[in-house]
């Protein structure tokens, strides 16, 4: 049982670093993670065949044993085949070397099976003895051999890919060569201990060294990747927003402009048209007096003049969206709280008007309407209405200028 003890903590460590590896299906079939699966799974099934072994062969239960045995080398044969195929498929150099791996590892694996079913019949792979020792055969010493070889081969591989390599993906390679120089080190104490597990510490040291040194740093390395792609996501994210902002920004006055008036008013256009906008009102402002001021004044004095307009728009109409849709042309539309106070709003507003006429400052003509749901079929029709009454309240305006000069 001592023997199988040392199986058991590889097969647990294994199953608990490698979770991830061994249970979740890759996206694509033909890949280095589905290679590594494999490997990976292999190395757990060895595992099994190992710890069994140490439990049969302390039990003396030679018929379960001879073929616990026979597992145990093909399950050794298939480990060095897919890591063969893992180190192939990840180096990814499409070289002769390539060529030299897979059906080097196809070929042992190939030799030791059927050095395994020839063993049913001639023992040139292992035998028992009476008393239950184990006996290694000709073929036991040619394939360890073979196998001490196959995996210098993937260390030295490995390593001379790792020289041409970048910096990101030298120290993965690295690694993966330096598995290979580890199982060829534990094989070689194995050649001089075939009754202890030292193939399985070999092969739990290997597959620590990848799990740390190849899939973390993997890991990291795709982590770094998606942090930079989310922070250029926000960069764009916020450069979009910006852009967004000066599109639907009026620059002279801050209010929305007109071409976030007009997809406001197709969305509004919209909801009449599929019932969901059952009251709204629209008042439509427009500049008296803006060329005069530019004439005389200045175009600076004329800016100054419509920025002084926009304010007093938005500090009555608090509630609702203001818009520039013009020169000297204002359009507020009115939903919620604005729209229930519509009617001492515009009262408000006329009253700081005509007071400013008075005074000889700021004028605007307004004009609103509201919408009346089963008569007025489109947003349109509500904007004439308040745009007509608008130049109503300008011809208004500009005789009561006209009499005051008088």
């Amino acid at each position: 049982m001592s023997y199988s003890i040392v199986s058991i903590l590889a097969l647990i460590v294994h199953v608990i670093i490698n979770q991830d590896v061994l249970w979740n299906r890759p996206c694509k079939e033909v890949s280095a993670d589905t290679a590594l699966r494999r490997f990976f799974q292999a190395v757990m099934v060895f595992y099994i065949t190992d710890i069994l072994w140490g439990i049969l062969h302390e039990m003396l239960y030679l018929p379960l044993l001879y073929v616990d045995t026979a597992a145990y080398h093909a399950a050794m044969a298939l480990t060095l085949l897919l890591w063969t195929r893992y180190v192939v498929v990840y180096l990814n150099t499409r070289d002769s070397f390539e060529k030299i791996l897979l059906y080097g590892g196809l070929g042992l694996f190939v030799l030791e099976l059927t050095s395994v079913v020839v063993n049913f019949f001639t023992p040139i792979l292992f035998s028992f003895g009476d008393d239950g020792m184990y006996l290694r055969g000709i073929a036991w010493y040619i394939i360890i051999s073979l196998q001490f070889i196959m995996f210098l081969i993937t260390a030295f591989y490995s390593h001379m890919v790792a020289q041409d390599s970048q910096d990101a993906t030298r120290g993965r390679y690295m690694t993966m060569g330096y598995f290979g120089l580890f199982m060829c080190f534990f094989i070689l104490i194995q050649f001089f201990n075939p009754l202890q597990p030292i193939y399985a510490i070999g092969l739990m040291t290997g597959t620590c060294l990848i799990h740390t040194f190849v899939l973390l740093d993997e890991k990291e390395e795709y982590k770094a990747r998606l942090e930079a792609v989310l922070c250029r996501e926000q960069e764009q994210k916020q450069e979009l927003d910006s852009a967004m902002h000066k599109a639907y920004t009026d620059p002279l006055t801050g209010v929305k402009s007109k071409h976030a008036y007009v997809e406001a008013a197709e969305r509004m256009e919209h909801r009449i048209h599929i019932n969901a906008l059952k009251e709204f009102g629209v008042v439509v402002f427009d500049l008296n007096g803006l060329k005069h001021v530019n004439d005389t004044e200045g175009h600076d004095a004329g800016d100054e003049y419509i920025r002084h307009a926009a304010k007093l728009i938005c500090r009555t109409y608090k509630h609702s969206p203001v818009f520039r849709i013009g020169g000297d042309e204002f359009v507020v539309t009115l939903e919620g709280e604005d729209y229930a106070n519509r009617t001492s709003l515009l009262e408000v507003f006329e009253k700081e008007v005509d007071r400013n006429l008075e005074e000889n400052g700021l004028s605007i003509s307004s004009g609103m309407a509201v919408f009346e749901w089963g008569r007025d079929k489109t947003y349109q029709v509500v904007f004439n209405r308040a745009d007509e009454r608008m130049y109503r309240r300008k011809q208004e305006l500009k005789a009561r200028g006209a009499r005051m000069r008088d």
